[in-house]
């Protein structure tokens, strides 16, 4: 069985230069399984997307992850630096919660079976301006 899930889940928003916010994701991608593997072989894609409270749809243009572990595997668990980040065309945000949908496919022999997963989270919104 495989499952993922994040560690730490705020999402900073940064005023840049140019007026727009950014928003930053900075967490551990934690891969619950019973096997130890390469996830960076076997990982087609991971996608994340934030979901505010009024329905706005905002994607994370840029999402990674670490080839190797930051630890031994423990508890069954991969641990792996995780980090997300977009720019957007608000000129601010409202410190709040949203919903994180990250969106991955992991494929272990490429078969049309294995299909894109995802999982959510509640997560808090941080100004950091």
């Amino acid at each position: 069985m495989l499952q993922l899930d994040l560690a730490d889940t705020s999402i900073r928003a940064y005023k840049k230069r140019s007026g727009k916010i950014s928003l930053h994701l900075r967490s551990y991608l934690l891969v619950k399984t019973n096997a130890s593997f390469s996830l960076s072989y076997y990982m087609k894609s991971i996608d994340c997307l934030l979901i505010l409270e009024d329905g706005t749809e905002i994607p994370f243009d840029n999402t990674s992850f670490s080839v190797h572990t930051i630890c031994e595997d423990a508890f069954q668990v991969m641990a792996h630096n995780f980090q997300a980040s977009t720019v957007t065309g608000f000129s601010d945000i409202k410190r709040c919660l949203a919903r994180l949908r990250v969106s991955y496919h992991i494929s272990f022999t490429g078969h049309p079976y294995e299909k894109p997963d995802h999982f959510e989270k509640v997560v808090p919104v941080v100004k950091r301006y």
